[in-house]
């Protein structure tokens, strides 16, 4: 006899993976995607998802507050390869660094409707930080 549990999971899941928020390949996160922080563009990335997964990272100056929370924010005009990028079932991780730095910061993306996705730093050991809208230029 099948559980309608299951029935409901599997349903659930075949939704999300046909709405794109499950990516089977790099190409669901293909494009150029900006944060915006009081109508300024802060952060654009660039993702190409062709053999494998490759682009680049322009951060400006970010301020969090202890809840997470972004609230300062400017943009930059460098941009710096995204390194390493692991793709899982519901997300994109990959580390950035940009002149200055002196160790990378890992971030993950998670797609989170057509054309838009959160961008969150994560960092080991510290709270989680609220990620960042982004949408698809």
């Amino acid at each position: 006899m099948v559980n309608p549990k299951h029935i409901s999971l599997v349903l659930a899941f075949l939704f999300a993976l046909s709405a794109g928020l499950i990516a089977q390949d790099g190409k669901a996160y293909a494009g150029v995607w900006e944060g915006r922080f009081k109508d300024s563009v802060f952060c654009v990335l660039k993702i190409e998802a062709g053999g494998k997964i490759t682009g680049t990272l322009s951060a400006g100056n970010i301020k969090m507050n202890d809840e997470g929370e972004l609230v300062e924010a400017e943009g930059s005009e460098k941009d710096f390869p995204i390194l390493n990028p692991k793709l899982y079932e519901d997300r994109l991780t990959f580390d950035w660094k940009d002149e200055g730095d002196d160790t990378a910061v890992k971030f993950e993306m998670k797609l989170t409707g057509t054309g838009k996705a959160g961008l969150r730093l994560i960092f080991d050991g510290f709270r989680n930080f609220k990620p960042w809208l982004l949408t698809r230029k």
